[in-house]
């Protein structure tokens, strides 16, 4: 969306974890999910090309997984607990994990080049950052949202 392309992030260490300002409004508010939308859009573009004997294997388990992040996010900031959130921030975490496993074993597969599981890899990465990031705000809110 045109509002999201106006906040980029500076470095990945620097995880903004809100799109707009301090005040969440809904889950679509948190630039992680934002950027695990993008990372879920990237996943399926690409296992379009993988094999169709991996229909019901490797593809399918990727697919899932990269799901497995957002929709984590989505439904514990849905729960309106901290402590609830934190432990599905904490699933989406994991989810990331899975992705960045099957992205290795499609690349050892050659299903997918170095050069895009690099390019996965380093937005799983950022993704990764941002959770910790919004995990660490939770738990101490005085925290700067920029971190």
């Amino acid at each position: 969306t045109l509002l999201a392309s106006r906040f980029v992030l500076r470095q990945p260490s620097q995880a903004a974890v809100f799109i707009c300002g301090d005040t969440m409004r809904n889950f679509r508010d948190l630039r992680v999910w934002v950027e695990s939308k993008r990372l879920m859009v990237q996943v399926y573009d690409i296992t379009k090309q993988f094999p169709s004997e991996e229909k019901f294997g490797l593809t399918s388990q990727i697919q899932r997984a990269v799901v497995s992040i957002g929709a984590n996010i989505a439904e514990g900031y849905g729960y309106d607990s901290d402590p609830q959130f934190v432990r599905y921030l904490k699933m989406a975490y994991g989810s990331s994990n899975e992705v960045a496993c099957l992205i290795e074993f499609a690349k050892g597969l050659g299903y997918i080049d170095i050069h895009t599981r690099r390019y996965m890899e380093q937005d799983i990465d950022i993704i990764q950052r941002m959770i910790r990031g919004l995990i660490d705000k939770i738990k101490d809110p005085t925290k700067a949202s920029s971190e």
